[in-house]
């Protein structure tokens, strides 16, 4: 497939011109605090994302698989997956732009993961009939908003509470 066989919309959002304000920097508009507090890698990859985002905005599967393997040749230093792309979008339509930021490098209290978050999520994960680990951890940030008032920006990312439940479990064998 060819870039000029897709919807001229589609075009012309790959050349960015359906959005003239949008540079390789992106602002996050609603967490500038968030966003200068946080590391340059972990800036990088929002960036990253939320250009992707508006270049796939109205594209479907093949069409985005073709955008990326040009982006990816063309910004080898930016480079993503289908799978990536994906799950980015999904963080950015749940909770905004401030989920995209990395918290990679947080040593900060608040970005570990608490003893009662994780014991919940593990009650979630280790049903019979378990949701996935993504569901787990959806339900776990609801309960930590309700409960604590917390902002997603500031909740461990799904991956988090996953790597410390496998190594949990190990450690019990």
């Amino acid at each position: 497939m060819q870039l000029n066989s897709l919807p001229e919309v589609a075009q012309e959002n790959y050349f960015n011109k359906l959005n003239p304000d949008f540079n390789d920097v992106a602002v996050i508009e609603n967490n500038a605090e968030l966003y200068a507090k946080t590391s340059i890698p972990a800036r990088k990859q929002a960036d990253k994302y939320l250009e992707l985002i508006n270049l796939t905005k109205y594209m479907k599967h093949s069409g985005i698989i073709e955008i990326l393997q040009d982006w990816n040749e063309k910004h080898p230093d930016k480079k993503s997956s289908y799978s990536a792309l994906c799950k980015a979008k999904i963080k950015y339509e749940q909770f905004g732009e401030d989920a995209l930021l990395s918290k990679k490098g947080f040593k900060e209290e608040e970005y570990r993961v608490k003893p009662e978050y994780y014991e919940y999520y593990k009650v979630l994960y280790m049903k019979p009939s378990a949701p996935s680990v993504i569901d787990c951890w959806v339900q776990t940030l609801n309960y930590a908003k309700q409960k604590d008032k917390i902002k997603t920006a500031n909740f461990p990312c799904d991956k988090a509470f996953d790597r410390l439940l496998k190594k949990n479990t190990q450690q019990k064998k």
